[in-house]
């Protein structure tokens, strides 16, 4: 099974699946401050990464790499903050 961010317009009740054509599953997500860009986790070759989907061109950016797993993500504010582990750094 694949999880997906999928935005439903009210007004135009409009369906978008903006992660439709990304071949990994989203796990957890969070929307930036102004709205544009949604920010979520998904497991890329057996870590969690970081990744951002701009909503007006729909493009979507690997943001972390390595061997570590991020295990959360929030804004405060415009701070962009998120857990990070690895097997020898566990949380």
């Amino acid at each position: 099974d694949k999880n997906d961010v999928v935005i439903y317009d009210f007004e135009t009740k409009k369906i978008t699946n903006v992660t439709e054509k990304f071949d990994l599953t989203v796990s957890a997500f969070v929307w930036s401050p102004q709205g544009d860009k949604i920010y979520f986790k998904s497991v890329k070759e057996a870590v969690y990464q970081l990744f951002e989907v701009d909503l007006t061109t729909l493009k979507l950016r690997q943001i972390t790499t390595g061997e570590n797993d991020f295990t959360s993500i929030a804004f405060a504010g415009e701070n962009f903050i998120c857990g990070r582990q690895n097997m020898n750094h566990p949380i």
